[in-house]
């Protein structure tokens, strides 16, 4: 069956936030006494956003006399300095070769999705930052759904959304929780090849070192 539409996730995809907001967490936590072990830290990595408010949760607890002012306004609002936030930052975060590989999908008559269990917020922001709103028909994120990844209700719905099957779709993810998700949906997957967070990919069936790399594996499947 032709390929129609490519589905993205978006940290570690899109753009190369995952190092910067495991940075974020740790220099957080490190600041009020509460030294995190790196694998703990890759373990919110592509996950969902329930699984990481938990933890942040259990890392405030271990925090000794925090300040009464973060107490107050909750411990993911006091982190809220610690994460890039501006347009210019997130844009700098753009993977290389972005806007090449959009374009040239795009070009080959593809439609586009974003599926990430980021917050709705934080995915209008990346794509607004990064001036590529306008390449996707649709934007479907983890609060869209009653489970996130690895449960593949994200990826149902997008395919819901774009009213196409499975086997016309191909999903671009870097985690094993995002691949799960994608796989259990019945979706073909290319992984981007990440080697920092301690990630197999062994459920992607294509692996590549850049977005580009996309073209002529679409074409392949045309």
């Amino acid at each position: 069956m032709a390929l129609k539409a490519v589905i993205f996730d978006m940290d570690g995809v899109l753009v190369d936030t995952e190092a910067s907001y495991q940075e974020s967490v740790r220099r957080f936590f490190e600041e009020r006494g509460v030294r995190i072990p790196e694998e703990e830290l890759h373990r919110i990595v592509g996950s969902a956003y329930s699984f990481y408010s938990a933890r942040v949760a259990r890392w405030w607890e271990q925090v000794k006399d925090p300040d009464p002012a973060e107490v107050a306004m909750g411990v993911e609002k006091a982190m809220d300095p610690y994460f890039i936030s501006t347009p210019e930052e997130i844009a700098a975060l753009a993977m290389p070769g972005l806007e090449e590989a959009l374009l040239g999908l795009r070009s080959r008559g593809l439609r586009l999705a974003v599926a990430s269990a980021s917050p709705r917020r934080d995915i209008e922001a990346v794509l607004s930052a990064c001036r590529i709103t306008e390449f996707f028909d649709s934007a479907i994120s983890g609060q869209d759904v009653e489970e996130s990844k690895p449960n593949p209700a994200i990826y149902l719905a997008t395919l819901a959304a774009l009213g196409l099957r499975a086997e016309e779709c191909i999903a671009v993810e870097d985690s094993d929780t995002g691949i799960a998700a994608a796989r259990a949906a019945g979706i073909p997957v290319v992984a981007r090849r990440e080697t920092r967070f301690g990630f197999s990919q062994a459920g992607a069936r294509w692996i590549i070192d850049a977005l580009p790399e996309l073209l002529p594996l679409v074409e392949s499947r045309s």
